[in-house]
């Protein structure tokens, strides 16, 4: 029985995009503004340039930006961007883009990064099934 690389490798990737996304789980900062997925902060209200009270030296202060919280990606988060950069830096431009227009990019991030994932590894996915096809020979 023959792989089909170009349907279990966008799969995997789904999967993978959904274990970071479990991991990731509610929202981790007291102003709920901001989603972290792996090491990404994800900006509820991109438009809002508000800086944070702490930053600028004010103690007892409620609020910490995500310039003030250091957060290390997983393995499993980590493997999935490494094997998808492509995905993630066209990912970047979407969310960024949608942002500048003051859109949440909590559910641009959501929306697009699964399609671009499942689109790269697709083509990842083809590119090794026809390999291995002129391998095998005609």
């Amino acid at each position: 029985m023959r792989v089909r690389w170009k349907f279990l490798l966008p799969v995997v990737g789904l999967i993978l995009f959904v274990g970071v996304t479990y991991d990731a789980g509610p929202w981790h900062d007291n102003s709920r503004r901001y989603y972290w997925w792996a090491s990404f902060p994800l900006d509820s209200e991109p438009l809002n340039h508000s800086e944070s009270a702490c930053k600028h030296g004010i103690e007892n202060c409620q609020f910490f930006g995500p310039q003030e919280i250091h957060r290390t990606t997983g393995l499993l988060a980590g493997s999935l961007i490494l094997s998808a950069v492509p995905a993630f830096l066209v990912g970047l431009v979407v969310v960024n883009g949608f942002a500048s227009y003051g859109v949440s990019e909590i559910p641009t991030f959501m929306v697009s990064m699964p399609l671009l994932i499942g689109g790269w590894f697709y083509l990842v996915g083809t590119i090794i099934d026809i390999v291995v096809k002129s391998m095998r020979g005609p």
